[in-house]
């Protein structure tokens, strides 16, 4: 589905990009016998400015689409950029500026999936209305979007404010990097489980059933991102470090399908050893003795166990399919052990604490922040149990040979 749609977005800037060329001139002597010749060098450039104030908000929705039968967490969000760059003079350069010739002044936003861009894109830049062109322009930024701007007086400080909305569709995760000098954003959604991800966390956040709200705020500070822009090469795009400087929210579902799948599947040698022991300690207050094969079929038995519900699983409900999975693999251990032990009774205790078992394990797949306490406290219930059960029981005597 990320394929096809958009996959996890991570948006940089916006950025003002200016090009340039720098004339190089030097005085060449060579041979020493003539005259000296000046030589010329033409070099070209590019400056990032980042914003002094950026503000972002996102509204985002979630749904839920599907390829074939398998469901996938799409995210729909209109974000909302408002912020200004303060220029200095002559773009703060210190260096005479006779040799330098600036061109092709762009803003320029980095969007990791455009496929994701839902519409055309308006913006307000210095009051002035403006349509996004496809491509970053910058060889910073891997792709995105940007607008020409005409060149400001270069003799004059500058204040450029800016103001655009940006609607996108993605999966998985919704990152930032906060370029401004001072950056806030806000976002909000009706998803139960954000995780919260990246370089920095929010210093504002409230979480219940009914979604999220959060904000994030940094400064160029802690970030560092002017120095980086600064630093990264165009052949390093795009530049590892800028990208690390991330925040954002993935959308995790900690209780889906696949997760709970996943964890049953974690848990099975748990389970198969503690199914085992209670045929064991059933064999030895009986006095009953069971093949191995028996133990082998028993085995089997509790094996297609998670088969069937994986592949149940990507049709229904995990509770009903656990419900079924269950019951018809502690229905076929059960029939399996009346005939080893000659007793319906003696089985159907042994089909209870299946059942009991498999009850424990699905409390524990549903718990988030209780699964270890929950195992912790099971596996203590079990030994006490069997070590009750076997009290009486002289082991001395269970390891002596049959006599002939």
């Amino acid at each position: 589905m990320a394929r096809s749609a958009a996959g996890s977005q991570l948006i940089t800037g916006p950025v003002l990009v200016l090009g340039y060329r720098k004339t190089i001139r030097t005085e060449v002597v060579d041979p020493p016998s003539l005259p000296a010749r000046e030589s010329v060098e033409e070099r070209a450039g590019t400056l990032h400015f980042l914003p002094a104030t950026l503000q972002i908000t996102s509204e985002l929705d979630t749904e839920v689409r599907k390829r074939g039968i398998f469901p996938v967490d799409v995210y729909r969000t209109v974000l909302k950029f408002d912020g200004a760059f303060e220029l200095a003079a002559l773009f703060g350069i210190t260096e005479p500026v006779e040799d330098l010739a600036f061109r092709n002044l762009r803003l320029s936003v980095g969007i990791s999936d455009i496929r994701g861009i839902v519409a055309d894109l308006k913006l307000q830049v210095d009051g002035e209305p403006a349509y996004f062109q496809p491509g970053p322009e910058s060889a910073l930024l891997s792709s995105g979007i940007h607008v020409p701007l005409p060149l400001p007086d270069l003799n004059q400080p500058r204040k450029i404010p800016f103001s655009f909305s940006l609607e996108l569709i993605g999966t998985e995760a919704l990152r930032f990097i906060p370029v401004g000098r001072n950056t806030q954003i806000e976002m909000s959604s009706k998803w139960p489980h954000p995780g919260f991800i990246g370089e920095y966390l929010p210093v504002e956040r409230n979480i219940s059933g009914a979604g999220f709200t959060t904000t994030w705020k940094t400064t160029s500070i802690i970030t560092n991102l002017d120095a980086m822009f600064a630093s990264c090469r165009p052949s390093e795009a795009p530049c590892a470090a800028i990208e690390a400087r991330h925040l954002g929210v993935s959308l995790i579902d900690p209780v889906n399908n696949y997760t709970l799948s996943e964890r049953a599947t974690k848990h099975s040698l748990l389970f198969i050893v503690l199914t085992f022991a209670g045929f064991f300690i059933f064999e030895v207050m009986k006095q009953v003795r069971v093949h191995p094969v028996q133990y082998a079929f028993v085995g089997a038995g509790l094996v297609v166990f998670y088969l069937l519900l994986i592949s149940l699983s990507e049709h229904n409900g995990f509770a009903v399919d656990y419900l079924l999975s269950s019951l018809a693999c502690i229905t076929l251990i059960t029939t399996d052990v009346r005939s080893v032990f000659g007793s319906t009774g003696r089985a159907l205790i042994l089909g209870a604490g299946l059942s009991a078992l498999y009850g424990a394990l699905y409390c524990v797949l549903n718990a988030e922040d209780f699964a270890l306490l929950m195992g912790s406290a099971l596996l203590f219930g079990v030994l006490a149990a069997a070590m009750m059960l076997t009290r009486k029981v002289d082991w001395s005597l269970q390891t002596k040979p049959e006599a002939s």
